[in-house]
Formats: structure tokens, sequence, C-alpha cells
């Protein structure tokens, strides 16, 4: 699903992965990036339904992303609370077995 969301040209080039905000910047005002056909000015604002070319190669659509970090280490905290007073039972699949048969497959 395309985010119609309007966001600066440069957060748009970083956020999908092609270079940082400030070497888009440098990319825009050389003329290297295109917006529907025509050249992009800078500090000009763009969606997903915008084609964008850097030096005639298609942009693809930012994806948005996952943090898992946070939940992890919750987890490893709340398990070393629940070993300490015993009370795993440790015939259950736990919740971090389940975590790492997802990240494998």
């Amino acid at each position: 699903m395309a985010n119609t969301e309007k966001v600066r040209l440069n957060k748009y080039l970083s956020q999908a992965g092609i270079c940082s905000r400030r070497e888009a910047d440098v990319l825009i005002e050389g003329g290297k990036v295109s917006v529907n056909g025509k050249i992009a000015d800078p500090g000009m604002r763009v969606n997903d339904l915008d084609k964008i070319t850097v030096e005639d190669k298609p942009v693809g659509h930012r994806e948005k992303k996952v943090v898992l970090a946070p939940l992890i280490s919750k987890h490893f905290a709340f398990r070393e609370y629940l070993e300490a007073y015993r009370y795993i039972d440790e015939n259950r699949e736990s919740t971090m077995k389940v975590i790492i048969n997802v990240a494998e497959s």
C-alpha cells in the first residue's frame, strides 16, 4: 500500500536507503534526481505515488521497519526475573524460542 504522506525528497531518498540526507541534497542540486520525469528542486515534497529516479535508476518505495530490540531486551529481563524465582516451566515453549523459530524461517 502506497504512503500518500508528503515528505521532503532528501528524507525520502534517505529512508529508501539510497544515501544520507546530505548526500541526497548534493544529488538534487546536481540535477541527478528527477520526480515524475522532471528535474527535482531542493526542498521538493514527494510521496510513494511519485516516480522518482536517481541517475536514471528508479527508486523503490520506502518500507516501514519493525524493531524488535526493545521487545527482546524486555523479554530477557523478565525471563531472568522468572528464573530467579523458578517460575519457568521447562516443558513449555518460551517466547524467545518462538522468536528464534520465526527469525530462522
